[in-house]
């Protein structure tokens, strides 16, 4: 009576099971890579999201609590109650604007240029241009802007456009 006793794996065997287990790993790890590239972009959407928001509310905030222009004034005030008038203040500042809120009071001013202190986001909004058929001093139209660098070094941009009429 002849017995054979196995002892062990062959090499073979050792390898098969060595690749299925190396495929295994990548695949885990493209996951993971993907999973947290994702978050992280959805993480920036949110943020953006955020800045355009606050910037609209400053920007609605602004234009119902001051006149649009000199003859904007309610009666019994004068120029001299206002820091600034909206319409002149966004008409002033060139192609690009974003609001400011101080930090030691809340106060709120519109500023050339881009908003940048919170990078890689730049916030800005500039006044529109309304189609020919529709051009009006009672209101303007006002594109909000958000850009920045996703994870995938590809520029992003979120635009809201909101139309602002005079009191």
């Amino acid at each position: 009576m002849s017995r054979q006793v196995k002892r062990g794996d062959t090499i073979l065997e050792v390898l098969i099971a060595l690749v299925i287990l190396g495929s295994i790993l990548a695949i885990a790890i493209v996951s993971v890579t993907r999973s947290v590239r994702q978050t992280r972009a959805a993480r920036e959407r949110i943020q953006v999201d955020l800045l355009i928001e606050e910037q609209a509310e400053y920007l609605d905030f602004l234009v119902r609590s001051l006149p649009w222009d000199t003859n904007d004034i309610p009666v019994g005030k004068t120029a001299q109650d206002y820091p600034f008038f909206i319409g002149d203040r966004v008409d002033g500042c060139g192609q690009k604007c974003y609001i400011e809120k101080s930090e030691s009071s809340d106060a709120l001013s519109v500023k050339s240029g881009e908003y940048t202190e919170i990078a890689p986001y730049r916030i800005y909004f500039q006044k529109k241009d309304y189609p020919s058929a529709f051009q009006t001093t009672e209101s303007m139209l006002v594109a909000i802007q958000a850009e920045w660098i996703d994870p995938n070094n590809e520029t992003q941009y979120t635009v809201i456009t909101k139309e602002y009429s005079k009191r």
